[in-house]
């Protein structure tokens, strides 16, 4: 059965997700047909499943939106990633201000094991300072072996989306608040692929 939310099998914890479905659909009666409908037609856009592995193709690279903000999010977007691309990978990430300093530190040292560049923003400093947050996150990447040249605080979100855009390649960015986030990426979207020749657009 083809299950587009599963990206052809790269998204292994969509995988799961299908099958728990299945398995709930299944065992409540639901047929076949109606099942098959639904699995075949869900896909990962920004339009039926906002903020979820929205990937968005702007032709010479690509830019993924999703929510994940914690280590296991991470982890399981990174074992996606080399069916994407394999050049670059850079996210636009922040963490949220009322966690434990560890908890905040810990993202820092997993976001180097999967990514090239890393810009960290505060979206969402809660109870601390704004930078507070994002810098904790900084000392634990440059902790860990990433080069202080490929990593980068912005602390207002869409200009940390912006700088993004100048670096390229596979761009993932932490959704926020979705409807604001996937507008500004998608002014760049006319920005860039709007003046590219009718030849690459159709291809």
């Amino acid at each position: 059965m083809d299950a587009p939310i599963t990206l052809s099998g790269a998204i292994t914890f969509n995988i799961s997700n299908v099958l728990a479905a299945l398995a709930v659909l299944h065992g409540s009666g639901v047929s076949v047909d109606v099942i098959r409908n639904g699995i075949s037609t869900f896909h990962p856009s920004a339009t039926q499943n906002p903020g979820r592995m929205n990937i968005i193709d702007f032709v010479t690279f690509k830019v993924l939106l999703d929510y994940g903000h914690n280590v296991p999010a991470v982890k399981a977007i990174a074992n996606t990633l080399p069916h994407i691309t394999k050049v670059q990978k850079t996210p636009v990430v922040h963490r949220t201000g009322n966690r434990l300093d560890e908890s905040i530190k810990v993202l820092g040292a997993t976001l180097t094991q999967v990514y090239d560049h890393l810009i960290v923003n505060d979206a969402d400093p809660r109870q601390r300072d704004l930078g507070e947050t994002p810098e904790l996150v900084r000392t634990d990447a440059l902790e860990n072996w990433l080069s202080v040249n490929n990593l980068e605080v912005v602390c207002d979100p869409y200009e940390a989306i912006d700088r993004a855009f100048s670096i390229g390649d596979l761009i993932v960015v932490q959704i926020d608040a979705m409807s604001p986030m996937h507008k500004r990426v998608m002014e760049h979207f006319e920005r860039i692929v709007g003046t590219l020749p009718t030849m690459m657009l159709s291809s």
